[in-house]
């Protein structure tokens, strides 16, 4: 009799661990979760799980708050990722959050109007006036254009990630852009003038040089036969012919330094000055 007891007990311990290991593997799901960039903090009902990559972490069946900290959530803007999950017996739910960044734009002056183009096909949308600060932006390229009244328009291509990022521009009024244009033409016809008197005033500079090599080369003739002949015809005349010559050297010397001065003004001063 004892032993038919002793069995019975026995069985229903047997089948009550059964029913329970059952009851346990329904009541139980898991969850795994990833991030760009990884490393971030996960809070499952506000008790930490861990960092990413949380890989099948066991939960409850049921309802569940997860939060995931943001890579930059000491600026002011950032926000962390926050769900409600649901958990499914012996499933696992996959959360994946690529973290989107901050955008500060700001423009001188101030209460610019900024648009934004996602990209290319889609419609620029107004995002608002500077200073203008767009936290959760999707990561990616964008087209950002920024107008003001009197100025010239800005557009800057701009690629967003998680870690947040200031634009800052200083707009042009569109009269000094028309002035600037006019000066940029004044400037390269002066470099254009200045190219020409250099190149001008170094020809004029080697023909001086030239011609006082002659007048010099001629001079020392001309005082050779004035030593060399005791006819006092000759003499006089390669005399005369000698002091000519030297006269003519003389002024050709000064006339190509005059020119090569006038070179090294316009042509170095001038056009090296401004790197061309």
């Amino acid at each position: 009799m004892m032993s038919q007891w002793l069995y019975h007990i026995i069985t229903l311990v047997c089948l009550s661990g059964i029913l329970m290991s059952a009851h346990a593997q329904t009541s139980r799901g898991y969850l795994s979760v990833s991030t760009d960039p990884p490393a971030q903090s996960v809070y499952v009902d506000s008790v930490l799980i861990g960092r990413t990559p949380v890989d099948a972490h066991i939960l409850t069946v049921g309802h569940h708050h997860i939060r995931i900290t943001h890579p930059h959530r000491a600026d002011w803007y950032a926000r962390d990722y926050q769900d409600e999950i649901v958990i499914e017996a012996n499933e696992t739910l996959s959360v994946v959050v690529p973290f989107s960044g901050t955008l500060h734009i700001l423009s001188d002056p101030y209460n610019a109007q900024v648009y934004i183009l996602e990209g290319l096909g889609t419609p620029e949308y107004f995002a608002g006036t500077t200073p203008l600060r767009l936290p959760n932006l999707g990561r990616g390229t964008y087209l950002i254009s920024i107008r003001f009244s009197g100025y010239q328009d800005i557009v800057k291509q701009v690629v967003v990630s998680h870690a947040p990022r200031t634009l800052s521009v200083a707009l042009t009024p569109i009269g000094l852009v028309q002035l600037n244009s006019i000066t940029s033409v004044q400037k390269n016809s002066n470099r254009r003038f200045h190219k020409i008197i250099g190149y001008t005033t170094l020809g004029l500079g080697a023909v001086f040089t030239g011609l006082a090599l002659h007048s010099n080369r001629e001079g020392n003739r001309a005082y050779n036969r004035y030593l060399s002949t005791a006819d006092p015809t000759a003499l006089e005349q390669a005399f005369q012919s000698a002091a000519r010559h030297d006269t003519r050297t003389t002024r050709y010397v000064i006339g190509a330094q005059l020119n090569f001065a006038a070179t090294f003004y316009f042509f170095i001063a001038h056009v090296f000055r401004d790197g061309k």
